[in-house]
C-alpha cells in the first residue's frame, strides 16, 4: 500500500475511534470543551483523510462531509446541546465508516480477506481512539479539580481491552496469511519481512500494552499527569504501529 493511503487509512481510524470514544463519555460530568476539542480533532483527522485522497479537491471527498459533520458537532458541544453533538459526530463516523468499508471491500478479491482486512482497520480504530481519547481526557484533569478518576480509570483499563482485541486481530490475519488464504496463497508469510514485523509487534503492541498498563496503575492511585505522560508514548506507539500495519497489510 503507498504511504499516502496508509495515512489516509490512519487517519480514518483516528478520526471514527475518536468519534466512538466521545460518543461513550458522560456528558454534563465532563466540560463541554473536552467534547468541542474531540470533535474538532476528528473533523481534522477526516479533513486530511480528504486531502490524501483526493488531493487538491478535497472538498469533492466521500470524507469530505464526515469533517464538516463533526465541526457542526463542536458547534453544538460548545452550546451544550449534547444530543445533538452526539448525533451529529455519530453520523460523521458513520459515514466516514461506510465509504472506508466500501474502498477496502472493493480492494479485497476474497471474502475471508476483506472481512480481515475491515476488523483489521476496526481494531485499529478502536485502539488509536482509546491511546488518543484517554490522553486528552487526562489533560482536563488540570482544568477540573472536581472529575472524578473514575472516567480515566475506565478509559485506560478500556485501552488495555482494545490492546488485546487488536493483537487478536493480528494474530487471525497472521494465521490466514500463513494459512495460503490470502489471495490465493499468493501473499508471503508475515514472518518472511522479520524486520518490519518485529517492529509492527513492538511499537503496535508491545509499547501500548506496557505503557497502557503503566497508565492504568497511575489512573487507579489518581496519579492523572503521570498517567497522561505514559499515554503520550503510547499514542505515539500507536501511530507508528498503525502505519506499518498499513505497509504489512497487518
Amino acid at each position: 500500500m503507498k504511504l499516502i493511503s496508509v495515512l489516509a487509512v490512519v487517519m480514518g481510524e483516528l478520526g471514527m475511534g475518536t468519534i466512538l470514544f466521545v460518543c461513550m463519555q458522560r456528558t454534563g460530568e465532563i466540560r463541554a470543551s473536552f467534547f468541542n476539542f474531540q470533535s474538532y480533532l476528528a473533523a481534522a483527522a477526516f479533513l486530511l483523510m480528504s486531502i490524501a485522497s483526493s488531493g487538491s479537491h478535497f472538498y469533492m471527498s466521500y470524507y469530505f462531509p464526515s469533517a464538516v459533520f463533526a465541526v457542526l458537532a463542536a458547534g453544538h458541544f460548545s452550546a451544550e446541546r449534547w444530543k445533538w453533538g452526539k448525533a451529529l459526530l455519530a453520523l460523521a463516523g458513520v459515514l466516514a465508516a461506510i465509504f472506508l468499508a466500501g474502498q477496502i471491500w472493493m480492494s479485497e478479491p476474497r471474502t475471508g480477506s476483506r472481512v480481515l482486512a475491515l476488523a483489521n482497520v476496526a481494531a485499529g480504530a478502536l485502539l488509536f481512539g482509546w491511546s488518543n481519547g484517554a490522553m486528552i481526557l487526562g489533560h482536563w484533569y488540570l482544568i477540573m479539580r472536581g472529575l472524578s478518576f473514575s472516567h480515566f480509570q475506565r478509559a485506560t483499563s478500556q485501552l488495555l481491552a482494545m490492546v488485546a482485541l487488536r493483537a487478536l486481530v493480528l494474530g487471525a490475519a497472521c494465521l490466514w496469511i500463513m494459512g495460503g488464504h490470502a489471495n490465493g496463497g499468493k501473499l508471503p508469510p508475515p514472518t518472511s519481512d522479520g524486520l518490519f514485523f518485529g517492529m509492527r509487534i513492538l511499537w503496535g503492541l508491545l509499547l501500548p500494552g506496557v505503557f497502557g498498563f503503566m497508565a492504568w496503575r497511575c489512573a487507579r492511585t489518581g496519579s492523572n499527569q503521570a498517567g497522561t505522560g505514559l499515554l503520550y508514548i503510547t499514542e505515539v506507539a500507536v501511530l507508528i504501529g498503525e502505519i506499518l500495519a498499513g505497509f504489512l497489510g497487518l
